[in-house]
């Protein structure tokens, strides 16, 4: 639950029961569409950008370690960023699925390379939170909104990290889940 952030969950109709049966919460607004990709999916939400300046965006199929720090989060995009990744250092079972930071002694990320086992970058993002200047940048068709970080790098948005100290796992995999165990 987060004070600076509506929660909205977003799921497909074929899990919207499942889902409207665990959430006890009724500050927590469920929506049910049916869509093609995770960008799709981001895109056709930015109607939310009426009630709401600031999104924050964390994946279903994981488990985080760590304490987000909300206000942080929100203060950053106010004044000295347009999108915040919060980024924790990788494993090796990690390497090839997840997005890694190229990350400078400022916290700026300057480059995304997404899903290469042979990628060496020590970070990979988790938890992604942007301002209104990055929907333009989502593009419904691709599959995920992170391929398009490095598109709004270029063009001039600012792009910090956060490296968490605790853990992030993806558990999108039954091998992923129980490497967790």
């Amino acid at each position: 639950k987060c004070k600076l952030f509506n929660t909205f969950i977003i799921t497909t109709p074929m899990y919207a029961d499942i889902v409207y049966d665990y959430i006890d919460d009724k500050s927590i607004t469920l929506i049910i569409m049916k869509t093609k990709t995770m960008s799709e999916t981001i895109k056709r939400c930015q109607f939310l950008s009426s009630v709401q300046s600031n999104f924050l965006m964390i994946m279903p199929d994981t488990y985080i370690n760590d304490e987000l720090n909300i206000n942080m989060i929100n203060d950053m995009l106010k004044v000295e960023s347009d999108i915040v990744l919060c980024c924790w250092k990788i494993s090796n079972i990690q390497r090839g699925k997840l997005g890694q930071c190229n990350i400078d002694e400022n916290n700026n990320v300057i480059e995304i390379v997404d899903k290469d086992p042979n990628c060496t970058f020590e970070y990979a993002w988790g938890v992604m939170a942007w301002n209104h200047k990055y929907w333009d940048y989502i593009d419904s068709m691709t599959s995920h909104i992170g391929i398009t970080l490095n598109n709004a790098i270029t063009n001039g948005l600012k792009i910090k990290a956060i490296k968490m100290s605790g853990t992030y796992n993806d558990c999108g995999t039954f091998l992923e889940y129980k490497s967790i165990l």
